[in-house]
């Protein structure tokens, strides 16, 4: 049982007596939540979330202790022990100074983690069957530096748009391509918001400003300029609609029929090229 746990071990400021305040401890719930996630999707075959991750131990003493379990879903592949090793073994190229392939979604979720470091934490430490990851003020300025982008260029992106906020002026969305990067992050200017209000949960085709980190094969973000809503696959015509769809184009014959049709009066021609 413990192969499929994650252990989030958090300490507050001397100032508050070891205690963790309220926002703070929010934040860390949302970054492993997505650090969880993001993995999770990302190690799937099925490019899709395929685990329900749960708390299954919570202690309040100092220093507080969050347990992470998960089930995989229904049908779904069991990928728990990649998903849960995974922060470990990126933290150990990270300090081996291996930046080659890393995943740069859980290099955010753990910069994500180890924010509040020397603020609103004396300590926060990740941990799984005695392995153990200390997020230190080092190892934030290190994530720090990896996250900083390195370059720009316009072009597009395709994927599911998702999760838009407009709160005080964010205008921000998340973006889940079909392939590539497993979630991009979109900033849009005001006079998109409408857009981006119809395009909830539609795929749909981002143009603008692409943001790269280095050595990242794939955009991470992306000031969008425009964003075009895909028609769904149910609103394409069939192949048995399209002789409909074009008029008299077939002279109301089936496609099948159609294509007969031409192979037949293609033959005799076809026959003198080859002098038979």
């Amino acid at each position: 049982m413990d192969d499929y746990r994650l252990t989030l071990t958090l300490e507050g400021p001397k100032a508050d007596r070891g205690e963790i305040r309220l926002g703070v401890l929010i934040h860390e719930l949302q970054a492993l939540s997505s650090l969880l996630s993001n993995l999770d999707r990302a190690l799937s075959p099925e490019g899709k979330l395929s685990t329900n991750y749960m708390v299954v131990e919570l202690h309040h003493s100092s220093p507080a202790e969050i347990v992470i379990g998960g089930q995989p879903k229904k049908g779904s592949p069991d990928i728990r022990a990649a998903v849960f090793s995974a922060p470990f073994e990126t933290v150990e190229r990270i300090e081996e100074g291996n930046r080659k392939g890393l995943d740069y979604g859980l290099v955010e979720s753990l910069f994500e983690l180890a924010r509040p470091v020397g603020n609103g934490l004396r300590s926060a430490e990740l941990s799984r069957n005695g392995n153990q990851t200390n997020l230190t003020m080092g190892l934030k300025a290190k994530l720090d530096q990896l996250l900083r982008v390195d370059y720009t260029f316009y072009g597009f992106i395709q994927g599911r748009l998702e999760a838009a906020n407009v709160h005080a002026g964010a205008n921000s969305f998340r973006l889940y391509p079909r392939s590539g990067p497993a979630k991009i992050v979109g900033n849009f200017p005001a006079d998109l918001s409408s857009t981006v209000g119809a395009a909830l949960g539609k795929d749909v085709v981002v143009r603008g400003l692409l943001h790269y980190r280095a050595d990242a094969p794939h955009a991470h973000a992306i000031l969008a300029e425009s964003i075009e809503i895909l028609p769904d696959v149910a609103e394409l015509l069939s192949l048995h609609e399209l002789p409909a769809a074009l008029g008299g184009f077939t002279g109301g014959l089936t496609s099948e029929e159609w294509l007969e049709q031409r192979r037949a009066e293609a033959l005799p021609e076809l026959l003198k090229i080859f002098g038979a």
